[in-house]
């Protein structure tokens, strides 16, 4: 991959034009072939349509190591060009000037930026507005909190003053580092869980270099370093996450079970039968994780675009992506987008749309335990 500079691109200012920088995606293909079209089908089916259109020899070298780590370039054009015109522009002249039989090079835009700053939106102010309250309830509720707890000073009514240290650092802080013994808790979760993010965190490690790979001097010794037996592991880590739906279904089996049975030893006729007992299930599920998902991806909206550095700038396509996609993730069905077709939004949140799902058909069955 050739990354070429950035900076030197991004400095250039003809004050008609300026410099932008590109990172093209290069794919060989054969003649006559369908061309794929975006950089997100790249990514999305890069493995069934490149596989079937391996060239022989040096070619193929090209096609799977493509498939492995992607082949990239940057090039630096004047800000006047869209991310077509250098696509094509690349094309005609490379495929005129170089004899590649019966193949061509195609070369798919991945980001095109400047060094221009993002405009600030309507919205993006909301967000910061909102963001700027939160903070200072929580620095009200911190010192609130403090004032009580060592020096016995209560400045609010005893209800206000609870909702406030709802939101003070020092309980939050403090309660996400207790450890304190607890007969009612289920331990071998918590060995289950380190074990489980220790493979996923390691699994992504490595294989982020075969999607959002760094650039190489030599990508070669990516398809020498993961035929090596240990890496075995690493390369089958994505299995792992099935663990954590199993920590979460063992979870919710147990706390609603108890639950249920909590009910029945106060005589409760309508025992899991109550209609509102399972619409507070849902409820509560949806507004615990809804308000901080929703949250975070505001933030990726309005402050993802400032983040971008460098030529692997995936904020800026991430924050684009939830501007238009967002309503998906609120609504959990954002897994349901598997060919990339639509606008993505936070890739990585299709395991919550997954555990969602699941959690909506959990009740029947978990009656049923509760009546066998």
């Amino acid at each position: 991959s050739m990354p070429g500079n950035i900076n030197s691109c991004l400095e250039v200012d003809a004050k008609v034009f300026k410099g932008q920088y590109c990172l093209m995606y290069v794919v060989i293909v054969p003649k006559g072939k369908e061309a794929i079209k975006t950089a997100g089908d790249l990514h999305a089916d890069t493995l069934q349509r490149l596989g079937a259109l391996s060239p022989p020899e040096v070619l193929g070298m090209i096609s799977k190591l493509s498939v492995q780590s992607p082949i990239r370039m940057g090039v630096c054009v004047p800000s006047s060009c869209s991310p077509g015109d250098v696509s094509t522009g690349l094309g005609s002249l490379v495929n005129q000037n170089l004899d590649l039989g019966n193949f061509n090079i195609m070369f798919f835009p991945g980001l095109c930026q400047t060094n221009d700053l993002p405009e600030l939106l309507d919205r993006d102010y909301a967000v910061f507005g909102v963001v700027a309250c939160f903070g200072l309830v929580v620095i009200i509720g911190t010192v609130l909190d403090l004032l009580l707890r060592f020096f016995g000073q209560a400045y609010l009514p005893e209800l206000l003053l609870q909702i406030f240290q709802g939101f003070s650092l020092y309980t939050v802080v403090t309660k996400i580092f207790r450890v304190t013994p607890n007969k009612d808790r289920l331990g071998c979760i918590n060995g289950i869980r380190f074990l489980s993010m220790s493979w996923v965190i390691i699994g992504h490690t490595y294989l982020s270099i075969t999607s959002f790979s760094p650039f190489l001097a030599n990508p070669t010794i990516i398809l020498e370093f993961f035929d090596r037996f240990w890496m075995r592991l690493v390369t089958n880590a994505t299995p792992s996450v099935d663990s954590f739906f199993l920590i979460g279904a063992t979870l919710l089996a147990y706390i609603t079970l108890k639950e249920l049975g909590k009910q029945q030893q106060d005589g409760r006729s309508n025992c899991g039968s109550s209609i509102m007992f399972w619409v507070l299930f849902y409820v509560h599920r949806y507004l615990r994780l809804t308000g901080v998902y929703a949250m975070s991806i505001a933030l990726t909206i309005s402050l993802g675009k400032f983040l971008i550095q460098g030529p692997i700038g995936h904020s800026k396509v991430e924050a684009e992506g939830c501007a238009e996609a967002w309503y998906t993730n609120l609504l959990y069905i954002n897994n349901f987008n598997t060919a990339m077709e639509k606008p993505i939004c936070m890739g990585h949140t299709w395991y919550m749309a997954n555990d969602m799902q699941m959690f909506i058909i959990s009740p029947p069955l978990i009656y049923l335990m509760h009546r066998m």
